[in-house]
Protein backbone atom coordinates (compact mmCIF):
# COMPACT_ATOMS: atom_id res chain seq x y z
CA UNK A 1 0.00 0.00 0.00
CA UNK A 2 1.33 3.60 -0.99
CA UNK A 3 1.14 6.65 0.81
CA UNK A 4 1.75 10.30 1.09
CA UNK A 5 3.56 12.15 3.38
CA UNK A 6 1.42 13.90 5.22
CA UNK A 7 1.84 18.03 5.63
CA UNK A 8 0.85 18.02 9.02
CA UNK A 9 3.12 15.40 10.05
CA UNK A 10 5.99 16.88 8.43
CA UNK A 11 4.93 20.23 9.87
CA UNK A 12 5.12 18.93 13.34
CA UNK A 13 9.03 17.17 12.50
CA UNK A 14 10.11 21.15 12.03
CA UNK A 15 7.95 22.64 14.96
CA UNK A 16 9.81 20.14 17.45
CA UNK A 17 13.15 20.40 15.46
CA UNK A 18 13.75 23.01 12.94
CA UNK A 19 11.60 25.76 11.52
CA UNK A 20 11.88 26.34 7.41
CA UNK A 21 14.05 29.47 7.11
CA UNK A 22 17.68 30.06 6.67
CA UNK A 23 20.00 29.10 10.24
CA UNK A 24 23.30 30.03 9.19
CA UNK A 25 24.73 28.90 6.12
CA UNK A 26 21.81 26.17 5.47
CA UNK A 27 18.43 26.91 3.95
CA UNK A 28 15.51 24.76 4.69
CA UNK A 29 13.08 23.38 2.70
CA UNK A 30 8.98 24.49 2.61
CA UNK A 31 6.78 22.23 4.02
CA UNK A 32 5.15 22.14 0.49
CA UNK A 33 8.67 20.52 -1.14
CA UNK A 34 8.34 17.31 1.10
CA UNK A 35 6.02 15.25 -0.87
CA UNK A 36 7.08 12.03 -0.72
CA UNK A 37 5.66 7.97 -1.21
CA UNK A 38 6.51 4.55 -0.93
CA UNK A 39 8.01 3.17 -4.10
CA UNK A 40 9.16 -0.06 -5.56
CA UNK A 41 10.98 1.24 -8.26
CA UNK A 42 14.61 -0.19 -7.67
CA UNK A 43 16.19 1.83 -10.59
CA UNK A 44 15.60 4.95 -8.05
CA UNK A 45 18.47 3.50 -5.83
CA UNK A 46 21.47 2.89 -7.75
CA UNK A 47 23.55 4.21 -6.15
CA UNK A 48 24.33 5.61 -2.24
CA UNK A 49 24.63 9.17 -1.84
CA UNK A 50 25.62 9.24 1.61
CA UNK A 51 26.35 7.04 4.95
CA UNK A 52 23.28 6.16 6.29
CA UNK A 53 22.45 7.44 10.18
CA UNK A 54 20.16 6.57 13.26
CA UNK A 55 16.67 7.92 13.30
CA UNK A 56 13.70 7.14 14.94
CA UNK A 57 11.10 7.38 12.23
CA UNK A 58 10.71 7.78 8.30
CA UNK A 59 9.24 11.49 8.70
CA UNK A 60 12.17 12.48 10.76
CA UNK A 61 14.23 10.59 8.35
CA UNK A 62 12.55 12.64 5.07
CA UNK A 63 12.68 15.80 7.32
CA UNK A 64 16.26 15.69 8.37
CA UNK A 65 17.44 14.21 5.04
CA UNK A 66 15.80 17.68 3.48
CA UNK A 67 17.57 19.87 6.14
CA UNK A 68 20.87 18.51 5.35
CA UNK A 69 20.84 18.41 1.92
CA UNK A 70 18.03 19.84 0.21
CA UNK A 71 18.22 19.69 -3.59
CA UNK A 72 19.91 16.57 -3.77
CA UNK A 73 17.97 14.38 -1.27
CA UNK A 74 14.73 13.12 -2.84
CA UNK A 75 14.97 9.38 -2.30
CA UNK A 76 15.06 8.08 0.90
CA UNK A 77 15.76 4.12 2.45
CA UNK A 78 14.32 3.71 5.71
CA UNK A 79 15.13 0.53 7.88
CA UNK A 80 12.44 -0.22 10.50
CA UNK A 81 14.58 -2.64 12.01
CA UNK A 82 17.69 -1.06 12.32
CA UNK A 83 15.94 2.52 12.59
CA UNK A 84 18.66 3.76 9.74
CA UNK A 85 17.87 6.58 7.04
CA UNK A 86 20.19 6.68 3.77
CA UNK A 87 19.17 8.95 0.67
CA UNK A 88 19.83 7.25 -2.57
CA UNK A 89 20.00 8.53 -6.15
CA UNK A 90 18.69 6.94 -9.69
CA UNK A 91 22.02 8.40 -10.69
CA UNK A 92 25.19 6.06 -10.59
CA UNK A 93 28.16 6.05 -12.94
CA UNK A 94 28.79 2.03 -12.51
CA UNK A 95 26.82 -0.88 -13.73
CA UNK A 96 25.53 -2.00 -10.62
CA UNK A 97 22.88 -0.93 -8.41
CA UNK A 98 21.47 -1.12 -4.62
CA UNK A 99 18.59 -3.99 -3.70
CA UNK A 100 16.27 -3.40 -0.27
CA UNK A 101 16.64 -5.40 2.21
CA UNK A 102 13.90 -6.57 4.73
CA UNK A 103 12.56 -4.27 7.11
CA UNK A 104 13.63 -1.55 4.47
CA UNK A 105 11.22 0.77 2.65
CA UNK A 106 11.85 3.04 -0.33
CA UNK A 107 10.63 6.75 -0.62
CA UNK A 108 10.83 9.15 -3.35
CA UNK A 109 9.85 12.87 -3.66
CA UNK A 110 6.99 13.70 -6.09
CA UNK A 111 7.12 16.66 -8.00
CA UNK A 112 3.52 18.51 -9.37
CA UNK A 113 1.80 15.94 -12.07
CA UNK A 114 1.84 18.58 -15.19
CA UNK A 115 -1.44 18.60 -17.72
CA UNK A 116 -0.54 17.19 -21.00
CA UNK A 117 -1.60 18.42 -24.41
CA UNK A 118 -2.85 15.03 -25.74
CA UNK A 119 -3.98 16.70 -29.56
CA UNK A 120 0.07 17.46 -29.87
CA UNK A 121 0.49 13.95 -28.85
CA UNK A 122 1.89 14.36 -25.02
CA UNK A 123 1.80 11.17 -23.22
CA UNK A 124 2.62 11.57 -19.43
CA UNK A 125 5.37 9.67 -18.40
CA UNK A 126 6.79 8.96 -14.92
CA UNK A 127 10.07 7.95 -13.19
CA UNK A 128 11.72 8.04 -9.64
CA UNK A 129 8.86 11.11 -8.86
CA UNK A 130 9.68 12.88 -12.08
CA UNK A 131 6.55 13.73 -14.19
CA UNK A 132 6.94 15.03 -17.99
CA UNK A 133 4.51 15.26 -21.03
CA UNK A 134 6.08 13.83 -23.67
CA UNK A 135 5.88 13.37 -27.56
CA UNK A 136 8.12 9.84 -29.16
CA UNK A 137 8.47 10.21 -32.77
CA UNK A 138 7.46 7.58 -34.98
CA UNK A 139 10.10 8.59 -37.91
CA UNK A 140 14.11 9.89 -37.87
CA UNK A 141 15.27 13.32 -37.86
CA UNK A 142 18.27 15.20 -37.53
CA UNK A 143 18.35 17.35 -34.64
CA UNK A 144 18.06 20.28 -36.05
CA UNK A 145 14.96 19.36 -37.69
CA UNK A 146 14.16 17.12 -33.93
CA UNK A 147 14.23 20.53 -31.98
CA UNK A 148 11.69 22.31 -35.28
CA UNK A 149 9.27 19.34 -34.57
CA UNK A 150 9.51 19.47 -30.35
CA UNK A 151 8.89 23.24 -31.16
CA UNK A 152 5.77 23.29 -33.46
CA UNK A 153 4.64 20.54 -30.18
CA UNK A 154 4.85 23.99 -28.07
CA UNK A 155 8.29 21.32 -26.22
CA UNK A 156 11.86 20.88 -26.28
CA UNK A 157 13.77 17.80 -26.89
CA UNK A 158 14.05 15.71 -23.62
CA UNK A 159 16.20 17.34 -21.12
CA UNK A 160 17.14 14.76 -18.64
CA UNK A 161 19.12 17.29 -16.28
CA UNK A 162 18.12 15.69 -13.06
CA UNK A 163 19.03 12.44 -11.67
CA UNK A 164 15.31 11.25 -11.86
CA UNK A 165 14.63 12.76 -15.82
CA UNK A 166 18.14 10.72 -16.31
CA UNK A 167 16.43 7.46 -15.00
CA UNK A 168 12.89 8.06 -17.84
CA UNK A 169 15.55 9.18 -20.46
CA UNK A 170 16.68 5.32 -20.07
CA UNK A 171 12.90 3.95 -20.21
CA UNK A 172 12.36 6.08 -23.51
CA UNK A 173 15.28 4.88 -25.25
CA UNK A 174 13.60 1.84 -24.53
CA UNK A 175 10.33 2.62 -25.19
CA UNK A 176 11.88 3.98 -29.30
CA UNK A 177 14.00 0.85 -29.25
CA UNK A 178 17.29 2.19 -30.10
CA UNK A 179 19.35 5.71 -29.53
CA UNK A 180 16.89 8.97 -29.51
CA UNK A 181 18.43 12.66 -29.69
CA UNK A 182 18.41 14.57 -25.91
CA UNK A 183 18.26 17.95 -25.68
CA UNK A 184 21.96 18.45 -25.10
CA UNK A 185 24.15 20.87 -27.46
CA UNK A 186 28.08 21.67 -26.99
CA UNK A 187 28.87 25.41 -26.34
CA UNK A 188 32.13 26.70 -26.24
CA UNK A 189 33.28 25.47 -23.20
CA UNK A 190 31.04 21.86 -22.11
CA UNK A 191 27.27 21.14 -22.82
CA UNK A 192 24.44 22.74 -22.32
CA UNK A 193 20.30 21.48 -21.77
CA UNK A 194 18.08 23.04 -23.89
CA UNK A 195 16.71 24.32 -20.80
CA UNK A 196 19.30 27.05 -20.74
CA UNK A 197 21.43 25.18 -17.94
CA UNK A 198 25.41 24.44 -18.26
CA UNK A 199 25.63 20.51 -17.81
CA UNK A 200 26.76 19.94 -14.26
CA UNK A 201 30.02 18.73 -12.66
CA UNK A 202 27.82 16.05 -10.88
CA UNK A 203 25.61 15.75 -14.27
CA UNK A 204 29.10 15.33 -16.32
CA UNK A 205 30.09 12.19 -13.99
CA UNK A 206 27.38 9.79 -14.50
CA UNK A 207 25.53 11.07 -17.60
CA UNK A 208 28.10 10.26 -20.65
CA UNK A 209 29.40 6.14 -21.95
CA UNK A 210 32.60 5.21 -21.39
CA UNK A 211 35.05 6.87 -23.08
CA UNK A 212 32.76 9.62 -23.76
CA UNK A 213 32.19 12.83 -25.13
CA UNK A 214 35.21 12.24 -27.36
CA UNK A 215 34.17 15.08 -29.61
CA UNK A 216 35.80 13.05 -33.25
CA UNK A 217 34.65 16.13 -35.39
CA UNK A 218 31.95 18.39 -34.61
CA UNK A 219 30.47 15.93 -32.22
CA UNK A 220 28.08 19.06 -30.89
CA UNK A 221 24.81 17.16 -30.81
CA UNK A 222 23.96 13.93 -27.97
CA UNK A 223 21.90 10.85 -28.65
CA UNK A 224 21.22 7.64 -25.98
CA UNK A 225 23.35 4.70 -26.02
CA UNK A 226 23.74 1.52 -24.40
CA UNK A 227 26.43 -0.16 -21.86
CA UNK A 228 27.25 -3.76 -22.56
CA UNK A 229 26.04 -3.95 -19.19
CA UNK A 230 22.60 -2.89 -20.20
CA UNK A 231 23.01 1.18 -18.43
CA UNK A 232 21.74 3.71 -20.95
CA UNK A 233 23.89 6.98 -21.50
CA UNK A 234 24.86 9.54 -23.45
CA UNK A 235 27.49 9.46 -26.71
CA UNK A 236 28.42 13.05 -28.07
CA UNK A 237 27.97 13.12 -32.03
CA UNK A 238 27.33 14.83 -34.95
CA UNK A 239 24.19 16.38 -35.12
CA UNK A 240 22.96 15.38 -38.86
CA UNK A 241 22.16 11.55 -38.09
CA UNK A 242 18.60 10.76 -38.78
CA UNK A 243 17.12 9.08 -35.21
CA UNK A 244 14.36 9.30 -33.15
CA UNK A 245 13.48 11.95 -31.02
CA UNK A 246 11.29 12.66 -27.85
CA UNK A 247 9.73 16.08 -27.20
CA UNK A 248 8.78 17.14 -23.86
CA UNK A 249 5.85 19.67 -23.14
CA UNK A 250 7.03 23.35 -21.77
CA UNK A 251 3.52 25.10 -22.70
CA UNK A 252 0.38 23.94 -22.82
Amino acid sequence: MKFVLNVLQIATIYTLQIQPGIHGNQVIPEIADLHFKTSTDLSCMRSVVADGWPIESWITCVAQCKCGNTHNCRHVVFNAQTMTCTPVSPATSGAGGITLKSAEVLYSQQVPIPACNTSAGYVLHQKCGAYVCVFLSSTDASYTTAKSECSKRHGRPFVANTAERFALMGDLHTSLSGVMWVGLVRVTVGFRWESGEQLSAEQNSYLWLAGEPNNQGNENCAHTGQSASGIVGLNDVSCTPLLRFACEQTVF
